[in-house]
């Protein structure tokens, strides 16, 4: 099945149909214009229209809190990012303060809270007013205590048309990017959301980029408490909301996901931002239905089989289980 991909290309971002009978083929999508800036509001763009297309890949993460199956208030927690299918990754600890039991790499979600989405597009969706689109529930959320990533994996509605929604999913890479190398990174900061009883959400979001320099890599890890995995720090800005956005290099792939940031003090305007790599990732595990067949399935499977883009570098890597349950990577160069 083909599989969209977002491409980022001097400085126009591109949808990529890839699939494993076809040569990848890139239509105009979307220019991003700094204009000098490094932190710009893509609604101000001068060809911004919306629904804006990077929403069908970049999406906020709302939760909302439900009081005898009825939703009482909603907040927007974060960012993620779709990689194909019904999945998208977003980072641990955009959840981890709303679903705090973790039971074999699944987060039990607690019937007060429920986890959802954001989707714009031009197609509406069931149960909600209007003709961009919706929350779509997050079903299954899985993520490791060792490092930020985590997998969602989304409930879709089947539309009027008979059809479900199309995500354009990111093209992803384990290559890190050099040191030095420019860096873009899509999500929502100074989100905003409010309810209006019985069942009225209300959403202010702006979908912005950032963009920066590659300052340090980190691998295997930085240190053994922050970041005690595979990532880079970069100087691009990502204030509140930006946590679970793509980072994507030069040639618009997805090659880390923002993880934390530290904002300018008084004596230096500066930010000082850290991103997973996205090398563990593919060795986490979901449980999917694929053309009729249920199973669990890894991302590396899933990458191998087309449904998640890739650039084909994550057939570099090989994971090695140690006696204490955890992973570790070996990156053939």
């Amino acid at each position: 099945m083909p599989a969209r991909g977002l491409a980022l290309s001097g400085g126009r971002c591109t949808v990529v149909d890839v699939s494993d009978n076809s040569e990848p083929e890139a239509r105009p999508l979307f220019r991003v214009d700094f204009g000098g800036e490094r932190f710009v509001d893509l609604a101000e763009q001068e060809d911004y229209e919306f629904p804006h297309p990077l929403q069908r890949s970049v999406m906020p993460v709302l939760i909302l809190d439900v009081e005898d199956a009825a939703v009482t208030d909603a907040r927007v927690v974060g960012t993620c990012f779709a990689i194909g299918s019904n999945l998208a990754v977003t980072a641990s600890h955009v959840l981890t303060g709303d679903l705090p039991v973790l039971v074999a790499g699944e987060m039990l979600v607690p019937p007060n809270v429920s986890p959802h989405v954001l989707f714009v597009t031009a197609q509406p969706v069931p149960n909600h007013e209007g003709p961009w689109g919706g929350l779509l529930p997050v079903d299954k959320i899985v993520m490791n205590p060792d490092h930020d990533l985590t997998l969602l994996r989304l409930r879709l509605p089947l539309l009027p048309d008979g059809s479900y929604p199309r995500f354009a999913g990111n093209i992803l890479t384990v290559d890190p990017p050099p040191v030095g190398s420019p860096l873009v990174v899509l999500g929502y900061s100074d989100s905003s959301s409010s309810f209006t009883p019985p069942d009225k959400v209300h959403l202010d979001h702006k979908l912005r980029a950032s963009a920066g320099v590659v300052q340090e890599l980190h691998i295997p890890r930085r240190d053994s408490v922050l970041l005690n995995f595979p990532a880079l720090s970069g100087d691009f800005p990502s204030p509140g909301g930006m946590s679970g956005s793509p980072v994507m290099n030069g040639d618009g792939k997805v090659c880390a996901m923002v993880s934390r940031s530290l904002a300018p003090s008084l004596d230096d305007d500066l930010w000082t931002s850290s991103a997973s790599l996205l090398a563990l990732l593919f060795s986490m595990e979901i449980e999917l239905n694929l053309d009729g067949l249920v199973d669990v399935f890894s991302l590396y499977d899933l990458a191998e089989r087309g449904v998640v883009p890739t650039d084909g570098s994550h057939r570099k890597l090989e994971f090695r289980n140690r006696d204490d349950g955890r992973i570790d990577i070996v990156w053939r160069r």
